[in-house]
C-alpha cells in the first residue's frame, strides 16, 4: 500500500522530531558525562542546556557532601531530595554550595507553604554553619543575577571540582556525636537543635 503526500509528508515530520528529540537527549547526556567526568565540554550548549547540565552536577555534587538517611527537619523521612534554603529561581545562588542539604521531600513542601517552619529552617543553618554565611549567602540571593554562557561554564568547572575532591571532613558527623533523644533517635544535638521538639511534634496521638 503506497501513501499519498499528505500521510508521506506527515512521516517525514514525525521521524523528524524523533531524530531532533535524539540528538537533544544525547546531548545532555554528553554534556553530563563529559562534566562529570572532567573531560571538554561539549562545543554548544544552549542557555537551558547549562541549567539542565548546572541542576545535575549540583545534585551529585550535594548528594556527595550531605549524604543521610533521614532527613534533618522531619525525623523519620528519608533524605532522598536536595533542599534548597533559599529560591532556585535566583541563579546567583541556585548553584551554591551554601544553599543547599539532603533532606525530605515532604520538607520541600513545607518550604514552600509553612512560614513557621521556613524559620525554623533559618535558625536550624545559623545554628549548624554560623550567621556570618546565612548573611553572607543572603547578600548573594538580593544582588543582580545576570549571567553569561563564561559564568555557566565557570560553575560547571567548580561544580566538577568539588565532586571529584574528597568529601572535607568537617561536613561529616561522627557517630560518637550523636545522642539519642526522648523518643529514640540519635541525633546531633549541634547541627539539630530542633530535632526534640521536630520528633515531639512528630509523635503526637
Amino acid at each position: 500500500m503506497t501513501m499519498n503526500k499528505y500521510e508521506e509528508a506527515k512521516h517525514k515530520l514525525y521521524a523528524a522530531k524523533v531524530r531532533k528529540e535524539k540528538r537533544a537527549g544525547n546531548a545532555r547526556f554528553n554534556a553530563k558525562t563529559a562534566e562529570l567526568s572532567g573531560r571538554k565540554k561539549p562545543r554548544r550548549l544552549t542557555t537551558k542546556g547549562w541549567i539542565r547540565l548546572l541542576d545535575e552536577l549540583f545534585r551529585q555534587v550535594i548528594r556527595k557532601l550531605h549524604r543521610s538517611d533521614s532527613c534533618p527537619f522531619i525525623p523519620g523521612e528519608p533524605a532522598n531530595e536536595v533542599f534548597h534554603f533559599l529560591s532556585r529561581s535566583h541563579y546567583k545562588t541556585r548553584w551554591d554550595l551554601r544553599n543547599a542539604v539532603m533532606a525530605s521531600s515532604a520538607a520541600n513542601i513545607r518550604m514552600e507553604h509553612d512560614a513557621h517552619f521556613t524559620h525554623q529552617v533559618a535558625e536550624w543553618y545559623i545554628a549548624r554553619f554560623g550567621k556570618g554565611q546565612w548573611e553572607s549567602l543572603h547578600e548573594n540571593y538580593m544582588g543582580p543575577s545576570g549571567f553569561k554562557a563564561s559564568d555557566y561554564e565557570a560553575i560547571a568547572h567548580a561544580l566538577r571540582a568539588s565532586f571529584l575532591a574528597p568529601k572535607p571532613e568537617h561536613m561529616e558527623v561522627k557517630e560518637e556525636s550523636k545522642v539519642r533523644c526522648p523518643y529514640g533517635c540519635l541525633y546531633d544535638p549541634v547541627a539539630d537543635q530542633y530535632h526534640i521538639a521536630a520528633c515531639r511534634d512528630a509523635n503526637k496521638p
